[in-house]
């Protein structure tokens, strides 16, 4: 058994997992009973620990930029002038930047941009 099948809804903060399963057909009928906005996403059991992570500079108007670094802490790395520079565990570029943008829009509207002792209380680092 290398796979399981995980039956997802939603997405962003509203994105939860609702069953797994390791029969894909098992998980198909789970998400057609659920409805339009249920997926079923399929992983690697035991996959490897990724050892790569993606940085991402993010500015307050959401534009970013994401490049490949190792063996840093996850999370609020530190503000620099109006840019935020947080790390993602993740090998995928696409999915830090969406994470990171997440983060500067709960950041926004707590009104903390830039207060990097505020941000890390927000986040608890």
């Amino acid at each position: 058994m290398n796979k399981v099948y995980i039956v997802t809804q939603g997405d962003y903060s509203d994105y939860r997992i609702e069953a797994v399963y390791t029969d894909k057909k098992m998980a198909d009928e789970y998400a057609r009973r659920g409805g339009d906005d249920y997926t079923v996403e399929e992983r690697k059991l035991n996959a490897p620990i990724p050892r790569v992570q993606i940085g991402v500079i993010m500015n307050k108007n959401g534009e970013a930029r994401a490049y490949q670094t190792f063996g840093q802490r996850r999370g609020l790395r530190w503000f620099f002038g109006d840019d935020l520079w947080w790390a993602v565990n993740t090998d995928d570029k696409e999915r830090a930047i969406k994470v990171v943008n997440e983060k500067r829009t709960q950041i926004l509207a707590l009104g903390i941009w830039g207060d990097e002792a505020k941000v890390r209380e927000m986040v608890k680092q």
